[in-house]
């Protein structure tokens, strides 16, 4: 088929053809495509997939590195040494921004190529129906004549024309901009002149399924979708930055103020002292060079992309960089219950029969091998009659998937579907062989807002309907027990962990059985007068590792809170289970939280006393969320579903899940849990905490050594000494000595006592009291003690070259020194394991190592005006350097306590 071929066929107007013409023309079948056919077809249409964005090339990222106000001043600095002919001077500069920019531009680039992987990793999947069999592919596999099977919360992937729809809504609003769902149909047919909006009988990729079912025929993929006509203009590129990193260049133009503010000041003083003109210009430059933290972008890009590395091995996802930072600053986690919390592994344990009593299920998760027992004992031939018929109808009403292969079983589906198909199967029936005898005529799905769903099967020459969901729900549809006993049964099973589906059949009169003739609407109506078959007990086991996770929580000083659709008697025993509350005071339904949303100081009176919501609707999540967020909490939700996806907007972290999470939830999330895991959850809080506590790390070192380099220069002004050290030489310290020590912080190791500190307050700046203080302290030590050593020296007669030389060795050795101090705010070195940042240590020995050899090479040492030096005068520099340990290891060890103590309150 030639190119032409192919888009004419991808550009027929499908809305104006029937079903039966449009798989006519698709070269298709009801039964779907034969796997040879479908590979064959995606040789010739190609994957279903849309242009990406360019991805940030190293040239780009390269160019990138000069948007920063800091660069401008830098070269301005550059051009000024070359103005006075300090070309030597001017040349390092030059070539020094050059590695910084080579560094940063590479760490994008990096950064860009682990985001790509991410997209790559995060496969979305959908159900298919080739050679009459579903199974799951990968939706860039789909080709044109494919008959697919979407659902609530899925994102339509393809350009399709519906066979079936069953309360189909649709959100189309990403391709149109029309913010109305739309109702979809199968079987009307439209004009070929029809607006996008009007054709309801097709569903465009890009759209969501808010609710409903539909079985679909593929008609365009990739570029020949609607969507992928302007696939274009999806693919321009955008650039976000996370909160830490504007926070930085808000910062960097303080500094950038700072520095011009300084050099006034500094200048006005050389001018008054008398000073040649182009001296002044001489210690404005390397003022300048001094103030700015050159590398500090380039450390925090490392920083973040280290954790996200580390949050990858915990199976934690991470979408944004924001959301590393983010997530360490958690104080209240909302989890879903489900897969979460538990297994997701749901078994049917006990079966209760009205007059008949409770019966045992034998076997665990999907395995069938367990058998039904009576006390212990065998059931009868009229017990297996009964519970064969509540089985009948826990089959029929039923969208799973469940059947045994040469390698034992397949499944796929909601969990309760597939425990009821298990059931089935250890009572020797089959949904097939079911399907058989009673065909589906209609089904009514399962919503969450429902909470129950139904299929109505012809039965002989009649029709039945087979019903499941919450008890309350479906004993308001039955009239043949005692309601009263049913309920308390019901309430008996649920306060033991079990998670009740109750079941009921009855045959329906005047019910067309021509398909197309029922709607939803008319069908519910019809659903009283029926026979309850009994409830089924179905446990989730709870996560052993979820219980020692939310321990965690709690010494972190982290609220957490189950939000589910469960009863809340059953969500009260897996809450005790799990830790998180003992008593019934501490759940609240969502009915009873309904009376308090239009009080606010009650509902925060709520919010703060409950742990568990029951019985919750998806758009209380949202009311919870925002809730949670004026009471000043800085909020993670988790969810899998579509109708979680408001709350996982509106959260300050959106986690979703990786295994059973909906498009619609992992699109709206931040993080994505590959495991479903909650101690996951923790694992990344943890690597979250460490991340911004290493950022805090890199910044303070840099600006402690920087405000050194201020206090130096100040004095030497103030006492009109020669300047202290020249652009270069500081350029070398900020950018080879300290660049390679801050990376290296990047590196470090966080203990598990992050997890016994209280969250940081979402607001508190990063140059917080702690750090001031210690900046000062540190910084003030090491400028004082290098002004007195170059007065010294200068007093006994040494050069000016000879004294700035030793100088500049005790800034290097300083500044190798404190980035040991640097590796941790509070704990004294003495008490950390020297060793756990191996990249540290090597990056210190290589750092001085580095400047040795620069002594011994002409053009560094031409370039740094350098000179060799002797042992005994590197003693003396080693020696005094100890210094700035010995006073922030004073600190730490008689202000730190009271200072954290006072912070605390």
């Amino acid at each position: 088929m030639t190119g032409n071929e192919t888009r004419k066929k991808h550009l027929k107007l499908w809305h104006a053809l029937t079903i039966e013409e449009s798989i006519k023309a698709l070269d298709s079948q009801f039964k779907g495509l034969l796997q040879k056919e479908a590979e064959a077809r995606l040789q010739v249409y190609g994957p279903n997939v849309l242009p990406k964005s360019k991805r940030l090339g190293l040239f780009r990222a390269y160019l990138r590195q000069f948007k920063s106000p800091l660069m401008y001043m830098l070269l301005i600095a550059a051009g000024i040494s070359f103005g006075i002919q300090q070309f030597s001077d001017g040349l390092f500069i030059v070539c020094v921004l050059q590695l910084n920019s080579i560094i940063g531009a590479v760490q994008e680039w990096k950064s860009d190529l682990q985001a790509e992987e991410l997209d790559e990793a995060l496969l979305s999947f959908v159900t298919v129906f080739r050679e009459g069999i579903k199974k799951r592919i990968i939706a860039s596999e789909l080709v044109p004549g494919d008959i697919v099977f979407l659902e609530s919360g899925d994102y339509v992937p393809v350009d399709a024309r519906l066979l079936e729809a069953c309360e189909l809504l649709v959100d189309e609003s990403t391709l149109t901009g029309e913010s109305v769902p739309i109702r979809k149909s199968s079987h009307e047919i439209f004009p070929k002149d029809a607006f996008l909006t009007e054709r309801k009988n097709m569903l465009f990729a890009g759209s969501v399924m808010l609710s409903g079912r539909a079985k679909a025929l593929v008609a365009g993929t990739g570029l020949y979708t609607e969507i992928g006509a302007i696939a274009s203009a999806l693919a321009r590129e955008s650039e976000t930055e996370t909160p830490l990193l504007i926070k930085m260049r808000q910062f960097t133009k303080r500094i950038g103020f700072f520095t011009l503010l300084a050099i006034t000041v500094i200048g006005a003083i050389q001018i008054l002292q008398g000073n040649d003109i182009k001296d002044v210009f001489l210690i404005a430059v390397a003022l300048a060079v001094s103030i700015i933290p050159e590398g500090l972008p380039v450390a925090l890009t490392v920083a973040l992309s280290v954790a996200r590395h580390r949050m990858g091995k915990h199976n934690v996802i991470v979408r944004t960089l924001s959301a590393i930072e983010g997530l360490g600053a958690t104080t209240f986690i909302a989890s879903d219950k489900t897969g979460t919390l538990t297994c997701n592994k749901l078994t049917v344990k006990l079966i209760y029969i009205p007059e008949h009593g409770l019966f045992e299920i034998g076997g665990e998760g999907y395995k069938v091998n367990g058998c039904a027992q009576k006390e212990g004992g065998p059931v009868s031939e009229e017990s297996l009659g009964i519970l064969q018929k509540l089985a009948i109808t826990g089959a029929l009403c039923n969208e799973g998937v469940f059947k045994e292969t040469s390698s034992g079983y397949s499944y796929f589906g909601d969990t309760v579907d597939v425990s009821l198909l298990v059931l089935a199967s250890k009572l020797g029936l089959n949904k097939e062989t079911l399907h058989s005898y009673f065909p589906e005529i209609f089904l009514v799905p399962y919503e969450p807002s429902r909470k129950f769903s139904a299929s109505y099967n012809k039965d002989g020459g009649g029709v039945s309907v087979h019903v499941k969901g919450a008890a309350e729900i479906i004993l308001s549809m039955c009239e043949n027990a005692n309601k009263k006993d049913l309920r308390e049964q019901s309430e008996v099973l649920a306060k033991k962990g079990y998670r009740v589906i109750a079941l009921a059949t009855g045959h329906i009169k005047d019910v067309d059985i021509e398909k197309s003739h029922l709607s939803i609407e008319g069908t519910i109506e019809k659903l009283q007068d029926l026979e309850c078959l009994g409830f089924v007990g179905i446990i989730d086991p709870v996560r052993e590792d979820s219980i020692d996770a939310i321990e965690s929580c709690k010494k972190a000083g982290i609220q957490v809170a189950m939000i589910t659709g469960d009863h809340p008697a059953t969500a009260l025993t897996i809450a005790r289970k799990l830790g998180m509350a003992t008593t019934a005071e501490e759940v609240i339904t969502g009915k009873d939280l309904t009376k308090f949303e239009a009080d606010p100081l009650e509902m925060a009176r709520l919010l703060r006393e409950k742990k568990v919501f029951s019985r919750v609707l998806p758009m209380q999540k949202l009311i919870i969320v925002d809730a949670l967020k004026k009471l000043g909490h800085f909020v993670t939700v988790t969810g899998d579903g579509v109708n979680d996806a408001p709350a996982l907007h509106e959260a300050n972290i959106g986690i979703s899940m990786g295994k059973e999470g909906t498009d619609v939830a992992r699109k709206a999330s931040d993080i994505i849990l590959i495991d479903d895991k909650f101690s996951s959850i923790v694992s990344g809080i943890f690597e979250g905490r460490a991340a911004y506590d290493n950022t805090r790390k890199v910044i303070f070192l840099l600006l402690s050594t920087g405000f050194a380099e201020i206090i130096l220069f100040f004095a030497t002004s103030l006492f009109n000494l020669p300047i202290p050290l020249f652009a270069a030489q500081l350029l070398w310290l900020n950018l080879v000595t300290n660049g390679i020590q801050d990376i290296a912080l990047a590196f470090e190791k966080s203990d598990k006592s992050l997890l016994n500190k209280q969250p940081r307050a979402p607001q508190e700046p990063i140059f917080n009291r702690l750090m001031i203080e210690q900046t000062v302290t540190s910084g003030g030590f090491m400028g004082c003690i290098a002004f007195f050593l170059f007065w010294i020296v200068l007093k006994l007669g040494w050069s000016e070259s000879d004294a700035r030389n030793i100088l500049f060795l005790l800034m290097v050795v300083f500044e190798n020194l404190h980035a040991l101090n640097s590796r941790s705010e509070e704990k004294r070195l003495l008490s950390l394991n020297f060793f756990s940042n191996p990249f540290l240590i090597v990056s210190i020995i290589i750092a001085h190592g580095v400047h040795i050899i620069a002594m011994y090479t002409p053009v560094l040492r031409d370039v740094l005006k350098l000179q060799p030096i002797s042992l005994m005068d590197w003693l003396m520099t080693l020696i005094i350097g100890v210094g700035v340990i010995v006073v922030a290891e004073s600190y730490k060890y008689f202000r730190v306590p009271s200072l954290t103590d006072t912070l605390k309150k």
